[in-house]
């Protein structure tokens, strides 16, 4: 899952959705095979009679969390979207104002300069928007490496010695 995930930091503009959907099964399996593990470790770790209060707030821990980490994620995306945003305009505006005003004139020779600068404003929050969720899931990853590492401290249930 954390391959998955780190793989989903390298989107660019020319990932071909094959490329992505490939990704997000590779994920999609790493979850599936973490989540049961999880919980019946969870589970094991409790005394018989709490194992029905567990599996309850086990549930519920999950669907928020779920919930919660769904929000956080989305909005660093769309921080982050707006951030390179203003960054690659401000960039462009003022890292070289001859190009810029080359590209207008270029734009009115063409007769389209509307329709110019809609593609070039249609392209800048493309790779934004890419910028941002590659943002997100850099932090996704970090925390699915944080989690790869605290799995390792997990052990479980002590069986009574009978001797």
């Amino acid at each position: 899952m954390t391959y998955g995930t780190w793989e989903l930091t390298q989107l660019d503009m020319e990932t071909s959705y094959t490329s992505i959907m490939g990704i997000y099964m590779l994920r999609s399996f790493g979850m599936a095979f973490i989540m049961m593990p999880i919980m019946t470790a969870g589970m094991n770790a409790l005394p018989m009679k709490m194992i029905p209060h567990g599996n309850a707030t086990q549930n519920t821990l999950r669907q928020v969390a779920g919930s919660i980490g769904t929000a956080i994620l989305v909005t660093v995306m769309t921080r982050q979207t707006t951030a390179h945003l203003a960054d690659d305009a401000n960039q462009f505006t003022t890292l070289d104002p001859t190009l810029s005003q080359h590209l207008g004139e270029l734009g009115q020779q063409l007769g389209s300069s509307q329709a110019a600068s809609l593609s070039w404003i249609s392209q800048l929050t493309k790779q934004a928007t890419i910028n941002g969720i590659t943002d997100a899931f850099w932090v996704a990853t970090v925390l699915s490496a944080l989690a790869l590492l605290l799995s390792f401290f997990l052990h479980g249930k002590k069986e009574p010695n009978l001797d």
